[in-house]
């Protein structure tokens, strides 16, 4: 089955370091934003086949939507897709908006699973890159999901601005504290564009030296080994049975469809995006026009692609789908990996360790076709 992706760009705030396609929440839009994802959604209903087994409401914040405007959204993709009754349906939330009135809601309209982001605890630190919510409002939230067992992802980032190695210690060990099924733990990357972005090149703020990510990332994935996680991508973890499945899609050649402004999709030979323009969406979607366009690429690129997205995973890249998705390349991809020196093969697969995760953009040039 495929993947189902929406795209819910309001937000409370713009976080300092976001880069993905939001913008400030403006409630009098939501109702029309609604109207234009459905539209969308009944013209490419034949995409990639009408069923799915896992959906994804992502954003900026989706939870800024009323209940309604959400429930509605939600019924209307179960009366034109075949959504599987037991496949994994998440929404990404803000801390501050989760209540158990909340997720009893998002459970009464088929939601099991939940992607918050926490980035830290530290309350300076948060209102620094500009988190609509503080310590608090996170410790409640993940003591809701914690006493009510959801299936839930918690997000943090290492390297934020004045948090060392000692600091993030401090965030995961309270985070471990409620259990949760998964955690992403992001690098700090800061995009140009960024608040973040603005302050390095005014000198206002000096970003983590490599050193330190390295000492983080080793400390991260020793702790989360110790505590029962499995490390199947370099930023995710989960505990056995809890891999975070939509996502998985993205990096194994399995058709999604996305919804919305900035969203992209894959039908398996076509990849196709969604401009990042609003007000073009909406009027485009009212006048029940085509909003995508196509990505041109070629099978080389397409192999890239692979290459790039299978590297960062646990799997690696698999020797048997080498052979029947590229076969005039496999030959020369494969053993261009084994010889490399940091790439570990038997004979099926082919990955970098976890210890040379954080080397891996640089691993992958390497290997890319060109």
């Amino acid at each position: 089955m495929s993947g189902l992706y929406i795209h819910i760009p309001f937000c409370k705030s713009k976080c300092a370091y976001c880069d993905f396609y939001s913008m400030p929440h403006r409630e009098e839009l939501h109702s029309a934003y609604i109207d234009a994802l459905i539209a969308e959604a009944k013209q490419r209903c034949e995409e990639v086949g009408r069923d799915f087994d896992t959906i994804y409401i992502g954003g900026g914040t989706p939870s800024v939507l009323s209940k309604a405007n959400l429930q509605r959204l939600v019924f209307s993709l179960s009366e034109i897709y075949n959504l599987s009754e037991n496949g994994e349906r998440t929404i990404e939330v803000n801390p501050d908006d989760v209540t158990n009135e909340y997720v009893d809601f998002l459970a009464s309209i088929g939601f099991n699973r939940i992607s918050m982001g926490v980035q830290s605890f530290n309350n300076s630190t948060l209102k620094l890159i500009n988190r609509s919510h503080d310590q608090d409002s996170a410790l409640a939230a993940l003591e809701v999901l914690a006493s009510k067992q959801w299936n839930y992802s918690a997000d943090l980032i290492y390297g934020l601005p004045g948090e060392g190695l000692a600091e993030f210690a401090d965030n995961l060990k309270l985070l471990l504290k409620f259990h949760p099924k998964h955690i992403s733990a992001y690098a700090l990357m800061i995009e140009q564009g960024t608040k973040l972005w603005a302050m390095v090149q005014a000198g206002k703020l000096q970003p983590c030296p490599d050193e330190e990510f390295v000492a983080i990332y080793y400390d991260l994935c020793e702790a989360l080994r110790s505590s029962g996680y499995e490390h199947y991508e370099i930023s995710n973890f989960a505990k056995p049975g809890f891999r975070a499945i939509h996502n998985c899609r993205y990096w194994d050649f399995t058709p999604y469809l996305g919804l919305g402004p900035g969203a992209h999709s894959f039908d398996g030979s076509l990849r196709r995006f969604n401009p990042a323009n609003l007000k073009d969406y909406l009027g485009t979607l009212a006048d029940n026009q085509q909003f995508f366009k196509i990505e041109t690429e070629t099978v080389v690129d397409q192999l890239n692609d692979y290459i790039f997205t299978s590297l960062r995973t646990a799997a690696g890249i698999s020797k048997k789908f080498l052979e029947l998705r590229f076969p005039s390349y496999a030959g020369q991809l494969w053993n261009e990996l084994a010889k490399h020196p940091q790439i570990l093969t038997n004979a099926e697969f082919g990955r970098v360790d976890e210890k040379n995760w954080l080397m891996s953009d640089a691993i992958i040039r390497d290997l890319l076709i060109v």
